[in-house]
């Protein structure tokens, strides 16, 4: 039982575990790419961006996922300050490069997109959502490794 807490505690972060000597913490993210979706790099959205990109929870009256991508995504809710985001930071450039052209790697900082983050209840990070075109998306809370991200992409891809 000991052993399943501490897997548990390792996986994610809860948003309330941030800690002052970790807000400053650098993460791998701040290199992530503004690049043209699908090219390659990992996308790091704003609110307005997720809105426009991935769906546009503002504007839903009848609760539908609508997503509006023309690829499959996947979408990393994250924080600087936290952990095991900073661990997948890597694996997620990877398959940018990897599924480049096939698939939108995206990024979302919860700390200052917070009404992304309250919209979807994300409460534990890092939160992946998998977005597969015209089928509803799944929702992964906690780090994952490297080899189970690519293959929940393929999933997508199908």
């Amino acid at each position: 039982m000991l052993a399943a807490a501490a897997l548990l505690a390792m996986s994610g972060c809860n948003k309330a575990e941030k800690s002052a000597s970790e807000d400053t913490a650098a993460t791998g993210t701040a290199a992530a790419s503004n690049n043209e979706a699908g090219t390659g790099g990992v996308i790091q959205l704003t609110t307005e961006g997720f809105l426009e990109k991935v769906v546009n929870y503002r504007d839903q009256n009848d609760k539908m996922w609508n997503y509006l991508g023309d690829k499959p995504a996947v979408v990393d809710f994250y924080a600087d300050w936290c952990r095991p985001c900073r661990m997948m930071a890597p694996f997620l450039e990877e398959a940018a490069g990897k599924y480049a052209g096939q698939v939108y790697i995206y990024k979302i900082n919860v700390d200052k997109e917070t009404e992304v983050a309250t919209s979807f209840g994300i409460q534990g990070i890092p939160t992946l959502m998998f977005i597969p075109v015209g089928r509803d998306p799944e929702v992964i809370v906690g780090a994952i490794g490297k080899e189970a991200l690519f293959s929940k992409i393929e999933d997508i891809l199908k």
